[in-house]
């Protein structure tokens, strides 16, 4: 058994394995072309690692407490791979930042030394203080280009040390106190405009812990820990088959969320939030639980009868305008096509520019319009930069389609036309991205593609049948919406038959296991 011991203490862990996400559920948002890339693997073998040209690319995450780390113990841990020098920065050094908490107020900078013609020259965890930089701990070992090295910084209580591949360490006193949780940067410091730092080449399984001050014998040979449960199903004959997994947490017995498993090799994969203990269920049915990569999940039928609902099923709030309300049979929620809309605002719902799936079920009447192109669904307010618009046309039967603003004007991103969809009748949608392509899948039929985007949808404010000014009305029924942020459930069009169903009663739940806090591999 393998658990991670500093797992409360873990303030960010991002593997850049599969995506830019952070486990923690802080969102990470790669910009300027900064992307997964497997041309060099990852420091344990073949794989994904996250690339940065050195130009202006760089990964990042919205200012936190967690990032404060005060004048207690902390550690900051990354691989990195130096494909090439830097650029100078304004001192005329050629240096690459790994991460960087900064405003200019104050924060702090890990970063990758360098000269005026060579990047690697050694490793400085630095502090600003608002007027000028104060050098932490540093050591000059040489960080050599074209392989992947292991660096941390951490801090045990005033002793300072950077590691450089388990192998080289420097020690200093410091009890400098670096408090401001500003926002986090990963390959340049976006922030600051004389010394941003941007790093040519790759960063893996990155992590930083607050309160703690790891001890390191040797450099990792396998990624940081994260909870994950993952095995196969079997049917009778032993041969692998699709099946739904339910997870539930062993102590509370609340469920957690599940997963479907591939019915080519019968492997499922759900990362839990914690490592505590959980019971894994097969059911019988074929189903589409909430899982993991679920940031938004709302539900009509968990409220009352021609009521609202206080949250949605991952406990973000909601703001019920106009008399939107649930239906009287509480499989949906009506909208009279005059200033209706559901309202929540969260971090979580930032999609940066990673894979993601937003399943929506919906019934139009009127062509769906109680004014022209009504908003089924809006990340964001019209004409901000960064929004994401899915609404209906102005005909009836309507059309459907996406748009993203850029800043400058609305990019098309799916249009479901000549296909029109009736009224009075239901109907479910799905709208994915994978590695930047747009896909929108109408009742099990995919009715668009979009050429490759690097669009940054980088809205934290969702609107449920209408815009976030009440305008634009859309005038029928919405049922179940959710939002997935992740690789597993954008790469895959979920058929209508599982389109958002839960699990029915009484499934068979007979291989039921306890995942006994163990992690595959550790």
């Amino acid at each position: 058994m393998a658990i991670d011991t500093s797992w409360a203490n873990v303030s960010l862990l991002c593997p850049f394995s599969v995506d830019a996400q952070d486990v923690k559920g802080k969102v990470v948002t790669p910009l300027n072309g900064a992307a997964l890339s497997s041309a060099v693997g990852t420091p344990f073998g073949a794989g994904s690692a996250m690339y940065f040209d050195g130009t202006n690319d760089y990964a990042t995450t919205p200012a936190h407490a967690d990032f404060a780390l005060g004048s207690g113990d902390f550690a900051i841990e990354a691989w990195v791979y130096i494909a090439a020098n830097s650029p100078a920065d304004g001192g005329g050094n050629k240096e690459a930042c790994i991460a960087a908490n900064y405003h200019s107020s104050g924060g702090w900078a890990l970063v990758i030394a360098g000269n005026g013609s060579t990047t690697g020259t050694g490793i400085y965890l630095s502090y600003w203080n608002g007027s000028s930089w104060t050098t932490i701990v540093s050591v000059t070992t040489t960080v050599s280009q074209g392989a992947w090295h292991y660096v941390m910084a951490k801090r045990v209580g005033t002793a300072t040390q950077i590691w450089l591949d388990a192998a080289s360490a420097t020690t200093g006193t410091n009890s400098t106190n670096m408090s401001l949780g500003q926002l986090m940067n990963f390959g340049g410091i976006s922030t600051h405009t004389s010394y941003q730092k941007w790093l040519n080449g790759y960063i893996s399984d990155l992590r930083i812990t607050q309160g703690v001050g790891r001890t390191v014998a040797a450099a990792p040979t396998v990624p940081f820990p994260r909870p994950t449960i993952s095995g196969h199903v079997y049917d009778a004959a032993a041969a692998p088959v699709a099946k739904t997994i339910l997870v539930r947490d062993r102590s509370t017995g609340l469920y957690l969320g599940g997963a479907n498993s591939d019915p080519s090799t019968g492997l499922y994969t759900f990362y839990p939030p914690d490592f505590g203990e959980a019971i894994v269920e097969r059911i019988d049915e074929l189903a589409d639980p909430v899982t993991d990569e679920a940031v938004f999940d709302l539900d009509p039928s968990v409220g009352a009868v021609g009521g609202t609902l206080p949250a949605d099923t991952r406990a973000h709030a909601l703001t019920f305008l106009g008399d939107a309300k649930i239906s009287t049979d509480a499989l949906s929620f009506v909208f009279d096509g005059s200033g209706d809309v559901i309202q929540s605002t969260s971090s979580r719902y930032t999609l940066g520019t990673d894979d993601f799936c937003i399943d929506i079920e919906f019934y139009p009447i009127n062509g769906g319009r109680g004014s022209n192109y009504a908003r089924l669904f809006q990340l964001g307010a019209n004409t901000t930069a960064g929004t994401l618009v899915i609404f209906t046309g102005t005909t009836t039967p309507t059309i459907i389609e996406a748009k993203f603003w850029d800043g400058a004007t609305y990019q098309s991103l799916a249009n479901s036309s000549p296909t029109t969809y009736a009224d009075n009748a239901w109907h479910k949608l799905q709208l994915r991205r994978v590695a930047g392509v747009f896909f929108m899948t109408i009742d099990d039929v995919l009715v668009s593609t979009s050429a490759t985007t690097a669009y940054n949808i980088a809205a934290a404010t969702l609107s449920i049948g209408a815009n976030a000014a009440n305008a634009e009305n859309f005038y029928g029924r919405i049922g179940k919406v959710r939002i997935s942020r992740g690789a597993r459930r954008a790469a895959a069009a979920t058929p209508t038959s599982r389109l958002l169903k839960m699990p029915a009663d009484s499934g068979s739940g007979e291989n039921a296991l306890i995942y006994d806090r163990v992690i595959p591999g550790g």
